[in-house]
């Protein structure tokens, strides 16, 4: 019975043994699962830290942008606003020049027409009180006959030349429309150096 009860004790330490390396090696494994879980945990998070990092660059970038943007949108609208009261006080100084200054005007652009026969001067109704027909009268250009038209452009400044049916827009508001594009680049440099 002795020898029974050795080879149990055996066959339990023999059975403990195997069962302590067996735990041993479980242990093992989940210490090496736990291991590579944590490094995989670490790349990961730094993996996200990264994508975190470029998606907040890429927003600042775009947010930059979008101010840079709006900064420029803002300052060419003061430009653009300071070009418009530039040509409205240019429209003003000549919508307001004496009898004289638009007479001398009014005879410069009839000039251009001798030789043309028959013409028609219809005045914008702001200039009207500044020319009259005695001056039309004695004006003299070569080769054609000027008369004054009784009618007027209402709140317009300037005049329009008629010849057989073709107008020849000279009221300051178009005048200044026509120039501006090639005055744009000179006056904004001056402007807003």
């Amino acid at each position: 019975m002795a020898d029974l009860k050795l080879l149990i004790e055996r066959v339990i330490e023999k059975e403990k043994s195997a069962v302590q390396q067996q735990i041993s090696a479980a242990e093992e494994k989940a210490q090496t699962k736990l291991e590579t879980a944590k490094q995989n945990a670490e790349v990961e998070k730094e993996n996200r830290k990264k994508q975190i990092d470029e998606r907040l660059k890429r927003e600042h970038e775009i947010s930059k942008n979008t101010l840079q943007v709006k900064k420029r949108n803002e300052i060419l609208a003061v430009k653009q606003r300071i070009l418009s009261d530039v040509y409205a006080d240019a429209y003003d100084v000549l919508k307001t020049m004496d009898a004289k200054t638009t007479q001398t005007f009014l005879s410069n652009v009839l000039h251009q027409f001798e030789q043309q026969g028959q013409l028609e001067v219809v005045l914008g109704e702001e200039t009207a009180s500044k020319v009259d027909s005695s001056w039309v009268d004695n004006l003299a250009v070569e080769g054609t006959q000027v008369t004054l038209s009784a009618e007027t452009i209402k709140e317009k400044a300037g005049a329009i030349i008629r010849k057989e049916g073709i107008e020849y827009n000279y009221l300051f508001d178009a005048l200044i429309e026509d120039v501006k594009n090639d005055v744009v680049q000179p006056v904004s440099q001056q402007l807003f150096q």
